[in-house]
């Protein structure tokens, strides 16, 4: 939050733009595509995730927040296959 306009500029140039979350606590960077920009370049690789990856993720986020939100005595998430 602190350099929050500094990082945006910043951004702005490389033509990015910060999605900033405050309440979840959470920010990433997105590729500004506008009307002018015909290159088609891009800074990440697009793909679709399978069924399996995306509630993998739901239930990470999930995790995190859980994590976030208790009293932790330790200081990492760490996540054990259970088996």
């Amino acid at each position: 939050m602190q350099y929050r306009a500094e990082l945006t500029g910043f951004l702005q140039q490389l033509g990015l733009t910060l999605v900033l979350d405050e309440q979840d606590g959470y920010a990433y960077i997105k590729h500004s595509i506008t009307e002018e920009d015909t290159t088609g370049v891009s800074w990440a690789q697009r793909r679709s995730l399978t069924y399996d990856e995306s509630v993998m993720l739901v239930l990470l986020r999930d995790m995190m927040a859980e994590f976030e939100v208790g009293e932790a005595t330790h200081r990492e998430l760490i996540k054990k296959d259970g088996k």
